[in-house]
């Protein structure tokens, strides 16, 4: 089971590139995600083509609202909640890892993506972190 985050911007070329090629080789029987436009839809779209089970989490600003929601059609869909809170579930349910594509090479604060692989580091996940370039790194839990 594999967590997912990424930015809102979208995935490039290469990070779907990259993204199918792990799915492929790791072959997980179900992917989270927080269902927001970018890479959130991208990623959910190259599952639904593999035939993964999806499972997504939405997630609200501080006003309780969803505006960056993609409404991805994932066969187990769950009530929006706080977008960090969100987060955290997204990492804790990837047991076997988080893969992250975020906008950048430098990790940022305020940042889901980023606040999503820190807090998948302290649980001591195994995290892909797939760049925009085309290069990736690997970090061990």
């Amino acid at each position: 089971m594999i967590g997912f985050t990424g930015t809102r911007q979208g995935m490039t070329d290469e990070q779907k590139l990259m993204v199918m090629d792990m799915l492929t080789q790791l072959e997980p029987a179900q992917v989270f995600h927080g269902d927001c436009t970018g890479a959130d839809a991208d990623f959910d779209y190259i599952c639904k083509g593999l035939g993964i089970i999806r499972e997504i989490y939405p997630g609200t600003d501080a006003y309780g609202l969803s505006p960056t929601r993609a409404y991805c059609d994932a066969e187990i869909q769950h009530n929006s909640l706080p977008y960090l809170v969100r987060d955290k579930i997204i990492a804790e349910k990837g047991v076997d890892g988080l893969m992250a594509c975020p906008k950048s090479v430098h990790e940022e604060r305020r940042s889901g993506t980023w606040a999503t692989v820190r807090y998948a580091r302290k649980l001591g996940r195994r995290v892909w972190i797939l760049y925009p370039g085309g290069s990736f790194k690997i970090e061990r839990g």
